[in-house]
């Protein structure tokens, strides 16, 4: 069985038994785990696709999945658990044929101290909380000791090296940049601050960036945006295939006038909200 569907404090028992070596657990298609089924074999081999709803991660969590990195194809991790972003950075840093991600977190924190990600050539849809909880000086600090790709430079911002990961991604076609509630931190986050900063999706920032994501389609973000006119433009000029923007892309009226036209030539349809 390859696709696996759990809840809750059942992924945990599951995967800290495989990380202390308990490989007594067969995954059916069953959408709910019950322990008293654990005399029954672990027989799941090439995990192509996970879905964890609401599930709190484990310490053995990233370490269990680990082993089914090689072969995974769709990752869908929600629930608004913090341990979210460690699971979510040590996938795309590790899997190499992901194809699509849903997931709540990411800390900006997480991915500094992370590898750079390795899915550019296969992920085809983002859905992501990027939460940037690191401040510029902090960043600064980050950055002297962050693995940096060969041709790459170390970025000057925070939200430089956020673009400069989303740059890799070549093969988006759908990049969803959410908002949810960032759950408070814990002992083995102290001394990071956590934020309600999100990407600023203009050219100011960083936009240009993604001029290397030329099959993106939609584009969607619950963040109210500063965009104006040039951003609008740069889109259409770059990103040829874009057909849908959802978002508030600026609380302007005016600015909101002088976009619309651009937006027509483009033939980019604009949903102002979910």
């Amino acid at each position: 069985m390859r696709n696996l569907h759990f809840k809750d404090q059942e992924l945990v028992q599951i995967l800290d038994g495989l990380q202390n070596g308990h490989q007594d657990h067969h995954a059916a298609s069953s959408s709910s785990f019950s322990p008293s089924c654990s005399t029954r074999p672990w027989t799941v081999t090439g995990l192509k696709k996970l879905t964890l709803g609401g599930s709190g991660f484990g310490s053995g969590a990233l370490q269990s999945l680990a082993a089914h990195f090689s072969t995974l194809m769709e990752l869908q991790l929600t629930g608004g658990q913090e341990r979210t972003s460690l699971v979510m950075q040590g996938a795309l840093e590790s899997c190499p044929s992901l194809a699509s991600i849903d997931s709540d977190l990411l800390y900006v924190s997480d991915m500094v101290r992370g590898k750079p990600w390795i899915c550019g050539s296969s992920l085809g849809f983002f859905s992501i909380d990027i939460v940037l909880d690191i401040e510029e000086d902090a960043f600064q600090e980050f950055a002297t000791a962050m693995e940096v790709p060969a041709g790459f430079t170390v970025p000057k911002t925070v939200q430089l090296f956020v673009y400069g990961q989303l740059a890799r991604m070549t093969q988006l076609e759908v990049l969803n940049l959410r908002w949810v509630h960032a759950p408070p931190k814990d002992s083995d986050r102290e001394g990071v601050e956590v934020s309600p900063r999100r990407l600023d999706l203009d050219l100011k920032h960083g936009l240009g960036e993604l001029a290397t994501l030329t099959r993106l389609k939609q584009l969607e973000f619950r963040h109210v945006q500063k965009m104006t006119a040039r951003e609008v433009e740069w889109m259409g000029i770059h990103w040829r295939k874009l057909e849908k923007i959802t978002g508030a892309m600026n609380e302007n009226l005016e600015t909101q006038y002088a976009m619309r036209p651009i937006l027509q030539r483009f033939n980019i349809t604009q949903h102002k909200s979910y």
